[in-house]
């Protein structure tokens, strides 16, 4: 119960992960695309749904760059058409998908917690050495996580009893519903931008590439 969101990294078993065949001197992120088989839970359909999965890859390559920043590698979107095959680039692609997205119910986060009406944002990141021959990922992971734990006002506010309070409790939701747009997919995909950006710069130290001082430590999932 100790917070609202968390979002955790998984590296991939049984991938050989080598030493990049130069000191990367870009980061090239692509935008995160939806496979067929990636499921989609929100109260969207036909243009409105497109709007959403177009507006999710744009904002989370932008969190993504955003927090790559600090680590004193040049961080730029890959461009669609742009050439990024060439041996001689010294530099990483960064290129996800979207495994899962969960909106969840607002209402029921807001009003009951613990994990109902809960969102879930799953994604699986590979890395690649442009500059290497193989066409392998140098490295891959997944993410997961989402939000949220923390109870809602109705475990959280004290006993309500009667219509009156009955009538303040449902304002009260309606007003935090709309005021705490934070937690949600809005949430998940900052969150999930950070743990992303934090295993790299795990990787990035690794490698003698930037300073530990400057790494993140991201978050591991914990199996049951």
């Amino acid at each position: 119960l100790s917070g609202c969101a968390s979002i955790s990294v998984e590296p991939e078993k049984g991938l050989v992960n080598p030493s990049p065949s130069r000191t990367p001197k870009q980061l090239l992120v692509e935008a995160f695309t939806f496979p067929a088989e990636t499921s989609v839970r929100v109260d969207r359909s036909g243009i409105q749904l497109a709007d959403f999965k177009t507006n999710l890859e744009r904002n989370l390559r932008t969190a993504l760059v955003k927090q790559l920043e600090p680590f004193g590698v040049q961080v730029q979107p890959a461009m669609e058409n742009e050439d990024s095959s060439s041996p001689e680039r010294a530099a990483w692609l960064i290129r996800g998908q979207f495994i899962r997205v969960n909106q969840g119910s607002r209402l029921l986060r807001i009003g009951i917690g613990l994990g109902a009406g809960g969102t879930k944002m799953e994604t699986a990141v590979q890395i690649y050495d442009l500059a290497a021959k193989s066409k392998l990922p140098l490295f891959a992971f997944r993410t997961t996580g989402g939000s949220n734990a923390e109870p809602g006002l109705l475990l959280s506010g004290g006993p309500v009893t009667g219509p009156v309070g009955i009538a303040i409790t449902v304002s009260e939701l309606g007003v935090t519903a709309v005021t705490s747009g934070g937690h949600g997919v809005s949430e998940d995909t900052r969150r999930t931008a950070r743990v992303i950006a934090s295993y790299l710069s795990e990787k990035l130290a690794a490698l003698g590439i930037i300073p530990t001082a400057k790494a993140r430590k991201a978050k591991r999932l914990q199996r049951q």
